[in-house]
């Protein structure tokens, strides 16, 4: 059992299949995304990748802190 498994269960009350289902789509989603990300960072750069994923993340953070705030 995974750290995310004990605590989905204890935490949140989720069954062992639903937390290993939650853990299968963001795999999914993290190995599907890996083939673009690699196209992307090749033609612009590893660094400027970094830096707009790292942009994104702020922005989308921010938003949602603003978002839940209303």
């Amino acid at each position: 059992m995974s750290a995310f498994s004990r605590y989905a269960t204890i935490q949140i009350g989720l069954t062992g299949v639903q937390s290993s289902a939650i853990l299968l789509v963001a795999n999914l989603g993290a190995i599907v995304s890996f083939i673009p990300i690699g196209i992307f960072s090749s033609k612009f750069g590893r660094k400027f990748t970094i830096q707009l994923g790292v942009a994104l993340l702020t922005f989308i953070f921010f938003y949602n802190v603003f978002l839940s705030a209303i």
